[in-house]
């Protein structure tokens, strides 16, 4: 978390990108144009965004409590509520301008840090951490192996869609992460605390 506010700081120090990373737009320029490509960004663009996450997250946290799984109930909600909500009080905090001559598509929130590389990699953390409790460790680290890749396109996404600076992703990726060790921290302490 040091380091996402530090970067976020930078951010405020300066127009446009750090450390050059406009560049990154140009060194895409093949990908961005190819139509085919950019159809399936958008799908990774649409299922990481509130208008999917929201309703589904919202329909299995219904049935998961319906069902009495209460564990996996709060680490959803924590996962996907918690780490929505210090995002945006992240975007508002720095303000961060985004990459508007490279956008493919139209954002008008904040930059910084990107919330679907923040909210999906928690997500996809948290539920690599939860079916993947009880296997042994090769399944487990399927799990996680999945978790990641999925991150990495849905964060990949949003710099090939042009909405967001490649920190803003790096931002997103640390601070899911730090949002998923938290919850699994949670979680652990909970475990144990109902065995006593």
């Amino acid at each position: 978390m040091a380091l996402v506010l530090i970067l976020g700081y930078m951010t405020t120090q300066v127009s446009g990108g750090l450390f050059y990373e406009e560049i990154l737009y140009h060194i895409l320029d093949g990908l961005r144009s190819n139509k085919n490509f950019f159809g399936l960004m958008k799908i990774f663009h649409h299922i990481g965004s509130p208008k999917f996450l929201i309703p589904l997250v919202g329909l299995v946290l219904a049935y998961s409590l319906y069902k009495k799984k209460k564990t996996f109930a709060l680490g959803l909600f924590l996962a996907t509520a918690g780490s929505a909500i210090f995002n945006f009080l992240t975007k508002i905090t720095f303000k961060r301008l985004r990459p508007l001559d490279y956008m493919l598509i139209k954002e008008v929130t904040p930059s910084f840090p990107s919330g679907h590389a923040m909210t999906n990699t928690c997500l996809y953390l948290f539920l690599a951490y939860y079916y993947s409790r009880k296997v042994n460790p090769e399944k487990k680290k399927e799990a996680y192996t999945l978790a990641i890749i999925f991150s990495a396109i849905m964060g990949f996404s949003r710099i090939y869609m042009g909405v967001h600076y490649p920190t803003d992703v790096l931002a997103g990726f640390l601070s899911g992460y730090f949002f998923y060790g938290l919850i699994v921290y949670i979680l652990e302490k909970k475990k144990i605390e109902n065995r006593r």
